[in-house]
């Protein structure tokens, strides 16, 4: 900052003294013309001196190393998800013999059964919401402008990720109903 601020002055003062001999009939007649004058020169020369940058481009295609780790990334997180809806479903086949049982009990297991049955919409929901995952990333790889065709493949995952989501809480108030019904059935 000190750096430009000299260099300023400087610059101010270099180009004030040519000015100040041709300006000195207008400083005599005008108060403030001699200081106008140097601003003047000055905003001309930064207006000269400063580049203008290249306007980026909207579009760009990925190169083959941009390619490989989003496809890579992409593989991965869907993965993941996979891995979890599995876990989620294994859960929820233990859940469903377990209210098997207790119907068989003659226990009521409706709210139960209909907080398993919300669980399992959702897992199918995730399921297909992944189903053509790995196209979708094939084709934002190869587009042309990839960051707006990545948006369809993000709201598949947000909406994959939104539905566990709900998958998961309904497997928690299953879990916790069946609790409070074979609680009540000890008793």
């Amino acid at each position: 900052m000190k750096f430009y601020l000299l260099a300023f002055v400087l610059l101010s003062s270099c180009l004030a003294l040519p000015l100040h001999a041709q300006t000195t009939t207008a400083t005599s007649s005008e108060p403030g013309g001699f200081l106008e004058a140097v601003v003047e020169n000055v905003s001309d020369l930064t207006e000269n001196l400063t580049p203008s940058a290249p306007k980026p481009t909207n579009t760009a295609v990925l190169s083959p190393r941009a390619q490989e780790r989003v496809t890579n990334l992409a593989a991965n997180i869907s993965n993941r998800l996979e891995a979890i809806i599995a876990r989620l479903q294994n859960i929820t086949s233990r859940l469903h013999t377990r209210i098997e049982k207790l119907n068989s009990a003659q226990i009521d297991t409706s709210s139960a059964a209909t907080s398993l049955e919300a669980a399992q919409t959702a897992l199918d929901a995730a399921r297909a919401d992944l189903r053509g995952i790995d196209e979708k990333v094939i084709k934002v790889v190869g587009s042309t402008d990839p960051k707006s065709e990545w948006v369809n493949v993000r709201a598949t995952f947000i909406s994959a990720r939104d539905n566990i989501k709900t998958a998961h809480s309904e497997l928690r108030n299953t879990v916790s109903q069946l609790k409070t019904l074979e609680a009540s059935t000890q008793q």
